[in-house]
């Protein structure tokens, strides 16, 4: 894959977004814990099957994780937004990516405390 750190945060948001921890999902694909770490981290390359254990154990689609950012939506992948944000005008898509951008900042500012 030729962006392990774009892949890896992508993969990050997803098993934040399905609940898992990095161990669940490692007992979901195979992988140990540090392995998704590592992952997550862009420090590892994945493989073409490696990248859609992850997506499958995930319920998202490989290309979620191969696909340029076009906006919000492919940082939502399991959310409402992710699956009707192809039907929103582009300044309703704006709209919602600036109130995510604000809810990403407020659960930021309550994790770090």
């Amino acid at each position: 894959m030729d962006n392990p750190r774009l892949i890896g945060e992508r993969i990050r948001k997803a098993r934040e977004v399905a609940g898992l921890t990095q161990d669940e999902l490692g007992k979901k694909t195979g992988f140990s814990a540090m392995g998704i770490s590592y992952l997550e981290k862009g420090q590892r390359k994945l493989k073409i099957e490696d990248l859609e254990t992850i997506a499958r154990a995930l319920n998202i689609s490989p290309s979620y994780l191969l696909e340029p950012i076009t906006g919000k939506s492919a940082s939502y992948p399991n959310t409402i937004y992710g699956r009707i944000s192809e039907d929103l005008t582009e300044d309703q898509k704006k709209e919602v990516n600036e109130a995510l951008d604000k809810f990403d900042t407020f659960v930021d500012s309550l994790t770090k405390k």
